[in-house]
């Protein structure tokens, strides 16, 4: 009976531990983007699902993600400068508490670099997260001409701002118009090719900026041949 008990309670652990772990996920997910997550954990939580010892061990992690997600926060919108600022500001000093001021500047550091690293990735789609720039509207021709324009009056100090290379597209902009450019008709994808020549001010701008999709560039080139030919 007592075998029978013992494992119908480590069934529930697993089982909770399964939910409890699925939960956490989705936090990480919001912490590591700067997001409040809609509520919090407690040890207990992490006690019930994995037992005491390493309950305790999840739950301290559970906190240090927390602490990283509040500094991501805190951090985002920061120049380079800035952050360098804020982590000069937050050097610990030689007093009492020092281990715990050291740590949480190692997790302010661990903040400013994730940061930096997803600008430096993607910068557009890292500043449509910050909600800086909107979404580029494809379907018609008018509205991406005009979206582009849009978008090439901001990028510039975006890039000053953020300390990353020029660009004007996301990656998945870049790879959704590639895709666009190889499955419509030639005269469509000259088309679009002349809207991002007028919304960005010109083909010169176009070639230099688009640096986010070089198979969109060799795509073009391909279609303003292809149209060539046709003629």
């Amino acid at each position: 009976m007592r075998s029978v008990a013992q494992g119908q309670l480590s069934q529930l652990q697993r089982e909770y531990r399964v939910e409890l772990e699925g939960e956490l996920k989705d936090f990480t997910a919001a912490a590591l983007r700067g997001k409040d997550y809609p509520r919090t954990f407690s040890a207990d939580e992490f006690v019930r699902a994995y037992g005491y010892d390493t309950g305790h061990k999840e739950y301290a992690n559970y906190l240090d993600t927390q602490q990283l997600g509040s500094d991501i926060s805190t951090v985002q919108q920061l120049s380079p400068v800035r952050q360098q600022a804020l982590l000069n500001a937050r050097e610990p000093g030689p007093r009492e508490g020092y281990a715990e001021a050291a740590k949480r500047h190692e997790t302010l550091q661990k903040a400013v670099e994730y940061v930096n690293r997803a600008r430096m990735q993607d910068p557009i789609q890292y500043a449509a997260e910050q909600k800086q720039i909107g979404p580029l509207d494809m379907q018609t021709l008018d509205s991406f001409r005009s979206g582009l324009s849009a978008r090439a009056s901001l990028t510039p100090e975006l890039a000053r701002h953020y300390g990353t290379p020029l660009a004007v597209f996301s990656r998945s902009e870049a790879s959704q118009i590639g895709e666009m450019l190889r499955s419509a008709p030639a005269s469509q994808s000259v088309a679009y090719l002349d809207a991002m020549r007028q919304g960005l001010g010109g083909r010169g701008a176009v070639l230099s900026r688009v640096t986010a999709g070089e198979q969109l560039l060799a795509v073009g080139g391909c279609c303003r041949c292809h149209h060539g030919k046709e003629r």
